[in-house]
């Protein structure tokens, strides 16, 4: 459960994330929740677009570019959570578990992304 969890959020915490003209996340956003979500989500993401060069190491590399946007959202992951820290006491998961096959899944995302960048370059852009 935690490996699909991990894939399907690669679809909006993607390599991509450092695009300054919007990634897909922000299409999906848009579409499914409105704009104003999508320009707070384009917001939430401004510090890590300019932080970052479109696929350089640190962006696109698998484990590494995980672990970067984990650490990134973590910041706003924990600001969010002390104050919602009563929703815990009602949900009964195993936390750590969890979000280890969350990280895994996430890292095999990030795997088919970076495969897939490759692939269009080898290809000329044609992918």
């Amino acid at each position: 459960m935690g490996i699909a969890a991990g894939a399907m959020a690669g679809c909006l915490i993607s390599p991509d994330a450092d695009v300054d003209s919007g990634a897909i996340a922000d299409y999906y956003i848009r579409v499914y929740t409105g704009r104003i979500v999508e320009t707070m989500w384009m917001m939430l993401w401004t510090v890590y677009r300019k932080a970052f060069k479109h696929r350089s190491f640190l962006s696109h590399f698998p484990l590494v570019s995980t672990i970067i946007r984990i650490a990134y959202l973590s910041v706003f992951y924990f600001l969010i959570t002390t104050t919602l820290k009563w929703v815990a006491s009602l949900v009964h998961i195993d936390w750590p578990t969890f979000w280890w096959w969350t990280f895994v899944g996430l890292v095999l995302a990030d795997s088919v992304h970076w495969g897939l960048d490759k692939l269009d370059k080898m290809l000329g852009g044609r992918l």
